[in-house]
Protein backbone atom coordinates (compact mmCIF):
# COMPACT_ATOMS: atom_id res chain seq x y z
CA UNK A 1 0.00 0.00 0.00
CA UNK A 2 2.71 2.28 0.73
CA UNK A 3 4.80 1.81 -2.23
CA UNK A 4 1.16 2.10 -4.37
CA UNK A 5 1.18 5.42 -2.76
CA UNK A 6 4.73 6.77 -3.36
CA UNK A 7 3.78 5.66 -7.21
CA UNK A 8 0.98 7.86 -6.97
CA UNK A 9 3.30 10.87 -5.68
CA UNK A 10 0.80 10.90 -2.35
CA UNK A 11 4.06 11.46 -0.46
CA UNK A 12 2.25 12.28 2.93
CA UNK A 13 0.00 8.87 3.10
CA UNK A 14 3.06 6.87 1.68
CA UNK A 15 5.42 8.37 4.99
CA UNK A 16 2.08 7.56 7.17
CA UNK A 17 2.23 3.63 6.24
CA UNK A 18 6.05 3.15 6.17
CA UNK A 19 6.42 4.87 9.39
CA UNK A 20 3.76 2.57 10.94
CA UNK A 21 5.32 -0.20 9.36
CA UNK A 22 8.55 0.81 10.90
CA UNK A 23 6.95 0.55 14.62
CA UNK A 24 6.10 -2.69 14.29
CA UNK A 25 9.25 -3.71 13.27
CA UNK A 26 10.86 -2.30 15.82
CA UNK A 27 8.17 -3.78 18.20
CA UNK A 28 8.42 -7.19 16.60
CA UNK A 29 11.95 -7.20 16.10
CA UNK A 30 14.09 -5.30 17.73
CA UNK A 31 15.99 -2.03 16.72
CA UNK A 32 18.73 -3.99 15.19
CA UNK A 33 16.76 -6.01 13.07
CA UNK A 34 17.37 -5.90 9.39
CA UNK A 35 13.69 -5.05 8.44
CA UNK A 36 14.12 -2.04 10.82
CA UNK A 37 17.04 -0.91 8.20
CA UNK A 38 14.09 -1.76 5.49
CA UNK A 39 11.74 0.27 6.64
CA UNK A 40 14.21 3.14 7.37
CA UNK A 41 15.51 3.13 3.91
CA UNK A 42 11.70 3.32 2.63
CA UNK A 43 10.99 6.34 4.91
CA UNK A 44 14.49 7.66 3.39
CA UNK A 45 12.98 6.96 0.17
CA UNK A 46 9.97 8.84 0.41
CA UNK A 47 11.95 12.06 1.59
CA UNK A 48 13.88 12.04 -1.00
CA UNK A 49 11.00 12.07 -3.78
CA UNK A 50 9.32 14.44 -1.49
CA UNK A 51 12.20 17.18 -1.28
CA UNK A 52 12.60 16.75 2.08
CA UNK A 53 16.53 15.78 2.24
CA UNK A 54 17.53 16.54 5.25
CA UNK A 55 14.97 14.17 6.40
CA UNK A 56 16.38 11.64 3.75
CA UNK A 57 19.66 11.96 5.01
CA UNK A 58 18.84 11.23 8.49
CA UNK A 59 16.43 8.12 7.91
CA UNK A 60 19.13 6.59 5.52
CA UNK A 61 22.45 7.39 7.32
CA UNK A 62 19.79 4.95 10.07
CA UNK A 63 19.15 2.58 7.47
CA UNK A 64 22.97 1.95 6.95
CA UNK A 65 23.87 1.49 10.55
CA UNK A 66 20.88 -0.43 11.28
CA UNK A 67 22.33 -2.76 8.17
CA UNK A 68 25.76 -2.88 8.37
CA UNK A 69 24.70 -4.29 12.40
CA UNK A 70 22.37 -6.91 10.87
CA UNK A 71 23.69 -7.92 7.51
CA UNK A 72 27.44 -7.27 7.81
CA UNK A 73 29.19 -4.38 6.34
CA UNK A 74 29.35 -5.47 3.07
CA UNK A 75 26.07 -6.77 2.38
CA UNK A 76 24.11 -5.30 -1.10
CA UNK A 77 21.66 -3.97 1.01
CA UNK A 78 23.99 -1.70 2.81
CA UNK A 79 25.04 -0.63 -0.48
CA UNK A 80 21.73 0.29 -1.55
CA UNK A 81 21.32 2.61 1.88
CA UNK A 82 24.95 4.16 1.15
CA UNK A 83 23.66 5.42 -2.25
CA UNK A 84 20.79 6.47 -1.09
CA UNK A 85 22.58 8.58 1.89
CA UNK A 86 25.06 9.95 -0.73
CA UNK A 87 22.01 11.20 -2.85
CA UNK A 88 20.44 12.80 0.21
CA UNK A 89 23.97 14.69 0.73
CA UNK A 90 24.20 15.53 -2.08
CA UNK A 91 20.66 17.28 -2.50
CA UNK A 92 21.86 19.20 0.51
CA UNK A 93 25.25 20.29 -1.06
CA UNK A 94 27.32 17.99 1.30
CA UNK A 95 29.67 17.02 -1.31
CA UNK A 96 32.32 15.82 0.68
CA UNK A 97 29.76 13.52 2.84
CA UNK A 98 28.19 12.37 -0.69
CA UNK A 99 31.63 11.41 -1.94
CA UNK A 100 32.49 9.31 1.34
CA UNK A 101 28.71 7.50 1.03
CA UNK A 102 29.34 6.56 -2.36
CA UNK A 103 32.76 5.20 -2.24
CA UNK A 104 31.56 3.16 0.72
CA UNK A 105 28.81 1.98 -1.54
CA UNK A 106 31.18 1.11 -4.92
CA UNK A 107 33.98 -0.66 -2.95
CA UNK A 108 30.39 -3.04 -1.66
CA UNK A 109 28.64 -3.07 -5.24
CA UNK A 110 32.29 -3.38 -7.31
CA UNK A 111 32.90 -6.83 -4.70
CA UNK A 112 29.39 -7.92 -5.22
CA UNK A 113 28.74 -7.30 -8.68
CA UNK A 114 31.84 -7.02 -10.63
CA UNK A 115 33.20 -3.57 -11.95
CA UNK A 116 31.19 -3.61 -15.30
CA UNK A 117 27.93 -3.63 -13.63
CA UNK A 118 25.25 -0.76 -14.45
CA UNK A 119 24.94 0.37 -10.73
CA UNK A 120 28.36 0.75 -10.23
CA UNK A 121 28.73 3.05 -13.38
CA UNK A 122 26.14 5.10 -11.97
CA UNK A 123 27.66 5.20 -8.63
CA UNK A 124 30.82 6.18 -10.88
CA UNK A 125 28.90 9.10 -12.16
CA UNK A 126 27.50 10.20 -8.72
CA UNK A 127 31.40 10.23 -7.20
CA UNK A 128 31.87 12.52 -10.66
CA UNK A 129 29.51 14.52 -10.04
CA UNK A 130 30.95 15.24 -6.02
CA UNK A 131 34.44 15.35 -7.10
CA UNK A 132 33.30 18.05 -10.06
CA UNK A 133 31.18 20.07 -7.34
CA UNK A 134 34.31 20.36 -5.05
CA UNK A 135 36.38 21.58 -8.13
CA UNK A 136 38.28 18.20 -8.49
CA UNK A 137 37.97 18.39 -11.78
CA UNK A 138 40.74 15.53 -12.43
CA UNK A 139 39.19 13.13 -10.52
CA UNK A 140 36.19 13.62 -11.72
CA UNK A 141 36.91 13.20 -14.84
CA UNK A 142 38.56 10.14 -14.02
CA UNK A 143 35.01 8.77 -12.50
CA UNK A 144 33.37 9.84 -14.84
CA UNK A 145 35.63 8.11 -18.09
CA UNK A 146 35.15 4.90 -15.55
CA UNK A 147 31.47 5.18 -15.66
Amino acid sequence: MAAEHLGHGEHDEALEVFEEILRGQRQRYGEKHHRVGTALHNIGIVHLRSGNFARASKASNQAVKVRKQALGPDHPDVAVSLAQLGVSHLECSQHKDALVAFREALKIRRKCLGPRHPKVGKLLNNIGCSLFELNELKGAKIAFEEA
